[in-house]
């Protein structure tokens, strides 16, 4: 579980220009963070959370600055997809709330959303030409701002 049971909760609305809209903090912590009318993971809450809890995308080492200067994942830097404890890789659709993992790395260095189905990615990393295009969109990185606030 991301929030304790009996723990103290804190909402705080950010302003208009903040690309995320509501802070949900438990003891003193955010823990969640909503964009539009989904919720998220903090990256300091998705460390709490079981190894299965929520699908995790394997990124190839080379790729780490991209992703922690706040760029999308792209295919070619895709390097595997393993489902949740909840939701077979087939069974992930565009939106699925994700985590980023760099090869070697036992923590996430993301939060974020896919942007195409389980399916298709899966499709796209057993085929000989691998399309390009966008897989992950990166909405909460190691050490960004959000990171800072929780730290």
């Amino acid at each position: 579980n991301i929030l304790p049971r009996r723990a103290a909760l804190t909402f705080l609305r950010l302003g208009a220009g903040a690309p995320c809209t509501r802070l949900v903090s438990s003891e003193g912590k955010p823990a969640l963070f909503e964009i539009g009318a989904d919720l998220f993971p903090t990256l300091a809450a998705a460390w709490t959370l079981r190894d299965d809890a929520l699908p995790k995308l394997v990124a190839a080492p080379q790729v780490v600055g991209f992703i922690l200067g706040g760029a999308d994942l792209m295919l070619p830097g895709l390097m595997r997809l393993e489902g949740s404890s909840a939701c077979a890789v087939d069974d992930l659709r565009v939106g699925s709330v994700a985590l980023l993992f760099i090869d070697g790395n036992m923590k996430a260095v993301s939060v974020g959303k896919l942007l195409m189905s389980g399916a298709e990615i899966a499709r796209s990393l057993t085929s000989e030409a691998r399309p390009k295009g966008r897989c992950f969109q990166t909405l909460h990185v190691f050490g960004d701002s959000l990171w800072q606030l929780a730290g």
